[in-house]
């Protein structure tokens, strides 16, 4: 077996620091039938990009990948479904702890980005300026993803109530 390169390992090093964690994000993104293939895709994209070797923040860096994944994953299943059925896309995702339906029918309305900054303020317990380090988009846009996504959860819970 031919040595790794620096790069590499630094990916490999990457995957055993920050894996478990993204694969968590993924899930809560994509659901967790999907949540592996999303992480071992960006991985593979980071291993093929040159953009890798001038990376100076990797876990932001591939919290943000993770995200765009998930994004490609969420469009490409999108354009799938309404091929197959010809009407709106809708998601179902079985959680493995019990949450009331309701509730995860109100979170998968959410957009990908204000799912992202759910999860990362409610799950992992990250502050505005961690979340905006992590996805990068800034502490404002944070509060108000959060904002909106709160309100578009209430209005859900509420009406369903």
């Amino acid at each position: 077996m031919p040595p790794l390169d620096s790069d590499r390992l630094a990916l490999v090093d990457a995957y055993e620091k920050y894996g478990v964690e993204l694969l968590h994000f993924a899930a809560s993104l994509v659901g967790p039938d999907v949540a592996q293939d999303v992480v071992s895709q960006t991985f593979l994209n980071c291993l093929q990009s040159r953009a890798w070797r001038r990376v100076v923040e990797p876990r932001a860096y591939l919290y943000q990948a993770t995200r765009n994944e998930a994004r490609k994953h969420y469009r490409s299943e999108q354009r799938r479904s309404a091929r197959e059925q010809n009407q709106e896309y809708r998601r179902v995702v079985d959680e493995p702890f019990s949450v009331p339906a309701e509730l995860v029918d109100a979170v998968n309305s959410l957009s990908l980005r204000q799912r992202s900054v759910v999860y990362l303020a409610y799950w992992l317990d990250l502050d505005a300026v961690a979340i905006s380090d992590l996805l990068g988009i800034s502490p404002g846009a944070v509060h108000r993803h959060l904002a909106r996504a709160r309100a578009t959860l209430r209005k859900r819970v509420d009406r369903n109530a």
